[in-house]
């Protein structure tokens, strides 16, 4: 069963971490925000074929539902610094949202708090970081 136009190639790593940026305004400095996702093999093709499905039906987000996301947040200590809160995703509007040429995760952490997202990742970049090339499907035809 054909899921994508794309294979995994003998180079083709199993997973890939992204890095968010580090947000320099944040209230603490000195307090890393940068966040990290990690994408397996399976789940960087499942995106590329719904990108390819969305791209084939014009529809400008697909949203992929997933509750697995965690945010950390950082709260003011009254004694001083800060105290680090980890909130999971309230699954209502979770998920991978894929468009036709990129995806981006987002969530809440409360029912009424600001949706979150993180940066965009293109798919273009998806296909390089995994090293993903075009099925040769005519040869294996053919043979």
């Amino acid at each position: 069963m054909d899921r994508t136009p794309y294979i995994a190639t003998r180079n083709t790593p199993s997973n890939k971490t992204y890095s968010q940026p580090v947000y320099r305004d944040h209230p603490a400095a000195a307090v890393p925000l940068t966040g990290e996702f990690t994408l397996t093999s399976d789940e960087a093709l499942y995106i590329l074929g719904v990108a390819a499905q969305a791209r084939a039906n014009h529809f400008d987000w697909v949203k992929l539902m997933d509750a697995r996301t965690i945010w950390i947040g950082y709260d003011q200590n009254p004694a001083g610094g800060f105290t680090e809160r980890r909130t999971k995703t309230v699954p209502q509007d979770a998920g991978i949202m894929v468009s036709a040429d990129n995806f981006h995760i987002q969530g809440r952490q409360f029912n009424d708090g600001p949706l979150l997202k993180t940066m965009h990742i293109r798919l273009d970049d998806l296909v390089r970081d995994f090293a993903l090339v075009p099925r040769p499907t005519d040869e294996r035809k053919a043979a």
